[in-house]
């Protein structure tokens, strides 16, 4: 429970407390005994809601909103012998915009009032004078302190100092519960093109494009032909950045810009070519414009989800993309340049077959290193580390004449996804290296996962450690990777030859990766 949420709940014990004992003092004075039955009533429905709401995953707002309907039930079945009770409505609308805020404050008022009347209906045939007056008073007092709960409830979420956080967290799993329904049928150039057979339905037009901003920037999403050519397209171009810009239909003899809004802000601009012989008035076109965009409204609030989504993707997977531009730099490339050496000197005539022999080992060598990416593409939070590091050593294995075993003891539970993707990589980059560079006949992994610890070893028998090369980027990536995560990562030499790696995640890591996270990317 945040500080803020014990803050509203506190909050909203004290009015309703107070509100309890400041209804029940007068009518248990005035001897009314149906109001001190009301009230009495009023209280223990508030009692229930303060204990649903302390709950650790509590229902507030649909017990906020239950708690109204309650009261108001009470206070009007109450109403035809006494009007004490009626008080209790000022108290929903404040306890709700503490907790949910001006709309939630809004709900409540409206659903106590409702429940009042239709009880009082029902009971009584009708709230009487005084109580019609009485309920009246009390249902603008809760206008007022709601508004004051409202602005209560901004107050107390800005002195969370986690709430920036809370509400990244509530974001992404939402982005994560949709990801798959946005992946799929979510593309913007798909929406994009359907967007447009839309337009092309209602609008007589030769070639259609849809634009999106991207960096106060038109980019292009999708783009139907038609059957004519544009006949000027530099005019059309200039007719969507003006529709962009003024945030409305434009058009010219030859042609139109519709941009597409959303609270405001363009989404989208679709931009087209008249079919000639179009004998429309211009002040009807603009109108038939207007009255589409509305239809597109929707489509267009769909297309930048796709877009933003698209955008997100691009970023979240920039890392990732980085390091196979690093493994790709630092073995396919080099490789290839070398087969550049061979065919030159095999193109200049000559003809000592060890050359051949040179070039088709090297090929053999791309080969295999296109393997391993496809393999590192293919590795993915859906298995555990162990299934994924033993497809690993089984792809490598007929790769290669080096000996590869891996000894593996896995629990069933898994660690973090985000976890095991670093130890899987962290892994990966020490057995290739090692079967690369370390000249061994055997390459052992040891692999132990006892959530949430985990201990990876990897040996081999090759010539041991060596000086670093300057254009090679692994070990610095592999201990950036275990800092992410609160790993350990050891390298040492064997007294009898090779080379250990081991990287060991303590139980407690999974306390500071996020400042160790932090800290990386600082």
């Amino acid at each position: 429970m945040s500080p803020a949420y014990r803050q509203r709940l506190f909050v909203a014990l004290a009015a309703r407390g107070f509100g309890f004992l400041a209804l029940l003092g007068p009518a248990a004075w005035a001897q009314d005994d149906v109001g001190v039955l009301a009230i009495a009533a009023v209280g223990a429905s508030w009692a229930v809601a303060l204990i649903v709401e302390a709950l650790p995953r509590p229902l507030v707002l649909t017990t906020e909103l239950v708690a109204a309907a309650l009261v108001g039930t009470i206070c009007g079945l109450a109403a035809g012998s006494s009007t004490a009770a009626l008080g209790a409505l000022a108290i929903s609308p404040l306890t709700a915009g503490v907790f949910r805020g001006v709309r939630a404050a809004l709900g409540a008022l409206g659903i106590s009032t409702v429940a009042l009347v239709v009880a009082a209906a029902i009971a009584h045939g009708g709230l009487a004078f005084q109580g019609a007056v009485a309920g009246f008073t009390w249902t603008m007092t809760g206008l007022g302190l709601g508004f004051i709960g409202a602005s209560l409830h901004g107050t107390l979420l800005r002195t969370d100092p986690l709430a920036t956080q809370r509400r990244v967290q509530s974001l992404i799993r939402r982005l994560i519960h949709e990801s798959d329904r946005l992946v799929s049928g979510h593309e913007p150039e798909t929406l994009g093109a359907a967007m447009l057979d839309q337009v092309r339905a209602v609008v007589p037009a030769g070639a259609l494009l849809i634009q999106a901003p991207h960096d106060s920037v038109l980019a292009p999403v999708a783009l139907d032909p038609g059957a004519l050519a544009p006949p000027d397209e530099l005019a059309t171009v200039s007719l969507a950045d003006r529709a962009y810009a003024e945030a409305r239909p434009v058009r010219s003899v030859d042609g139109f810009a519709l941009p597409l809004t959303s609270e405001g802000r363009v989404v989208a601009v679709i931009s087209g070519w008249f079919l000639p012989g179009l004998d429309t008035e211009p002040a009807a076109q603009l109108e038939q414009l207007s009255r589409l965009a509305t239809r597109l409204e929707g489509a267009a609030i769909d297309l930048e989800t796709a877009l933003l989504f698209a955008t997100f993707r691009t970023m979240a997977t920039v890392e990732e993309r980085r390091r196979l531009a690093r493994e790709l730099h630092d073995g396919v490339a080099q490789d290839l340049a070398s087969l550049g050496y061979l065919v030159d000197a095999i193109a200049a005539g000559n003809t000592d077959p060890t050359y051949v022999g040179k070039l088709r080992d090297r090929l053999t060598g791309v080969l295999e290193e296109v393997r391993r990416s496809l393999v590192t593409l293919r590795a993915d939070s859906g298995r555990s580390l162990g299934v994924s590091l033993d497809d690993l050593v089984r792809s490598l294995g007929p790769t290669t004449d080096i000996a590869l075993f891996l000894a593996l003891d896995e629990g069933p539970a898994r660690l973090r996804p985000e976890v095991e993707a670093e130890l899987y990589r962290i892994t990966q980059e020490a057995i290739i290296n090692a079967l690369r560079h370390s000249g061994a006949t055997t390459v052992q992994v040891r692999c132990r996962v006892d959530a949430p610890s985990a201990k990876i070893t990897v040996i081999d028998d090759g010539r041991g450690l060596a000086d670093a090369r300057p254009d090679s980027h692994g070990l610095q990536i592999m201990q950036e990777r275990a800092r992410l995560i609160g790993a350990d990562l050891q390298l040492t030499s064997r007294p009898a030859g090779g080379v250990v790696v081991q990287v060991r995640l303590p139980a407690g890591a999974a306390a500071t990766a996020a400042t160790a996270r932090k800290k990386v990317t600082a």
